[in-house]
């Protein structure tokens, strides 16, 4: 039974690197299309639209070359905030793959597994820390409610001496 799962788990590891590959090979050939685009555009801007409206002279074609300078200059700012995100993901599934390798015994990778204690320990820290926060706040709050009814005392005591003639001091 437990070479059954192995098997499984095999044909499972085999059929997702399949499919990470073609997503991978998916997403270079999307990478370099749009890298083709906007160059073109760049080029067609900077050889074609920029000269053909110095030499109209007229505002309106030049504010359309600007127009299309910035939105060229949008889509890639776009472009590489994808990009990054993209990569942030691949990088977190390959992260969560390896925890479900580790997971289903398997062996797995070492580092990844190692990633994972280490994520798992920050986050205990960050909790802990989190709960001493929040009871030094509450702490805070005690005192300074403490305090202003200490003040207040001290007004009070005030406002009896001065009332007793002997205590006038």
């Amino acid at each position: 039974n437990n070479n059954n799962n192995n098997n499984n788990n095999n044909n499972k590891s085999k059929k997702d690197n399949a499919t990470n590959n073609n997503i991978d090979e998916e997403e270079a050939i999307l990478s370099k299309d749009i890298h083709r685009a906007m160059s073109t555009m760049t080029e067609l801007i900077n050889t074609k639209m920029a000269p053909a409206a110095e030499r109209t002279g007229r505002s309106q074609h030049s504010l359309l070359v600007k127009r299309y300078r910035e939105i060229l200059f949008d889509c890639g700012a776009d472009y590489s905030k994808t990009s990054a995100a993209v990569a942030r993901r691949r990088e977190a599934r390959e992260l969560f793959r390896g925890a479900s390798t580790n997971g289903s015994g398997n062996g797995g990778d070492d580092g990844m597994e190692q990633l994972m204690r280490e994520r798992n320990a920050i986050d205990n820290s960050t909790k802990s820390a989190a709960g001493v926060l929040n009871q030094a706040a509450g702490v805070r709050s005690e005192l300074r409610s403490q305090g202003a009814g200490l003040r207040g005392v001290s007004g009070t005591m005030a406002s009896i001496a001065s009332n007793i003639p002997g205590l006038n001091g």
